[in-house]
């Protein structure tokens, strides 16, 4: 399965909600916040906040490098507020942690996760925040790789200087299928 931008978000979101089930009342990106700045709690916002050029894997895909966010809200009524936001913060992050959300070789491992308060402090709008961040590469298109042609079945390997016809014999199979 390829990935572009919104498969990659909703991926996000579907795990996010996987893991937190019932227990959130808004997980999307920014347009879950009502025109009047009311956000149902507990919430998690997500979204990208700017990508550059990544590493390039040879296969002709675009390698964008994600700078990614998520706004973990409560309501400062939340009984122990500060203490609370920050484990729902860290909890997010071990969904994050590890997770290619399923693209395969189409996404990098996020790299740098990182949390610390977010945007919305307490006593705006009644809500306190934690903002969990990460970079993750997304590679978008086709590979030029398509797996077709003729699969080795043996492969034989040596080391500098013993290479070369005079050396065959020294040669060792570590075929895949052995």
């Amino acid at each position: 399965m390829s990935v572009d931008i919104e498969s990659y978000l909703s991926a996000v979101v579907a795990a996010v909600k996987d893991h937190f089930g019932g227990r959130l009342a808004v997980v999307g990106g920014y347009d879950e916040i009502a025109d009047d700045g009311v956000i149902d709690s507990p919430a998690v916002l997500i979204g990208i906040e700017g990508f550059s050029e990544g590493s390039d894997r040879g296969d002709d895909r675009v390698p964008l490098k994600c700078q990614v966010s998520a706004q973990c809200i409560l309501s400062v009524k939340t009984e122990n507020v500060q203490v609370q936001v920050r484990a729902f913060a860290a909890e997010f992050l071990s969904v994050i942690r590890r997770n290619k959300f399923d693209f395969g070789v189409d996404v990098s491992f996020p790299e740098g996760l990182d949390a610390r308060p977010g945007v919305l402090r307490p006593g705006d709008n009644g809500y306190d925040s934690f903002e969990v961040t990460w970079d993750q590469e997304l590679y978008l298109g086709e590979s030029v790789w398509d797996g077709s042609g003729v699969v080795p079945t043996e492969v034989w390997v040596s080391q500098n200087p013993e290479i070369g016809l005079a050396h065959e014999p020294d040669y060792e199979n570590v075929a895949a299928d052995s």
